[in-house]
């Protein structure tokens, strides 16, 4: 009881530096950890890969699968296309997705998908991620069809930002993000009505949102 209730501790520490930037201690707490497992392993991989370091997160992957120390499940997988997500490696982001199935017999859930997803469109191969989020067997989410949103910004990709765009606002009407997002994609082009349309839009609905809330507050009067 007491080992797991160090791991547990060690765990919660390791993330907590790795979220405050602080690589190095938390490094230092794994390794004054005698007994190390698969959660403290994967703690260490992410917190590599949210400071920046996804060399190093995937190097301790890779030598942790070498020595046979290590047994990824999801949550390490994540870390790992994570890493790869952040460093922009494409090639390597499909080796360890595909390798989740060959080598571990591990479905990938949303969680790879997203991050798999979101590694090709940061990449510009935009019809790629649209293809793998049709094929994927889970309903894109917001945070997916968002970051998606983004990269059709970035690359000024006017068709599936629209439909991106369109996915969200039918999730969330209220929330300005989309369409503010959508307005700068037709702005990029050119297309100043449409950028003038969406805005128009986007205005009626969330004032019709603050009408509702001064509504719900008269009758609490």
């Amino acid at each position: 009881m007491g080992s797991e209730r160090n791991v547990f501790v060690a765990s919660a520490l390791i993330d907590m530096y790795s979220k405050g930037g602080d690589i190095d201690e938390a490094q230092r707490v794994l390794d004054q950890t005698s007994e190390k497992n698969n959660v403290l392993w994967t703690s260490m991989i992410m917190g590599y890969a949210q400071c920046g370091r996804s060399s190093e997160a995937l190097e301790l992957f890779d030598c942790l699968l070498t020595k046979q120390e290590l047994v990824p499940d999801h949550i390490c997988f994540t870390a790992v296309l994570t890493a790869c997500n952040h460093a922009g490696l494409l090639d390597k982001g499909v080796e360890y997705f595909n390798k989740m199935t060959t080598n571990y017999g591990l479905s990938p859930d949303i969680d790879q998908y997203a991050c798999l997803i979101d590694l090709y469109a940061r990449k510009g191969n935009l019809s790629k991620a649209r293809d793998l989020m049709q094929k994927m067997p889970y309903d894109p989410n917001y945070v997916i069809w968002s970051s998606f949103l983004s990269s059709c910004k970035i690359y000024g990709n006017v068709e599936l930002g629209r439909e991106a765009a369109d996915q969200l606002i039918k999730m969330e009407p209220s929330n300005a993000a989309p369409y503010l997002t959508l307005a700068h994609v037709y702005a990029r082009k050119g297309l100043w009505n449409e950028a003038a349309e969406v805005r128009r839009l986007m205005q009626q609905r969330t004032m019709r949102k603050r009408v509702g809330w001064s509504w719900v507050e008269v009758d609490k009067l």
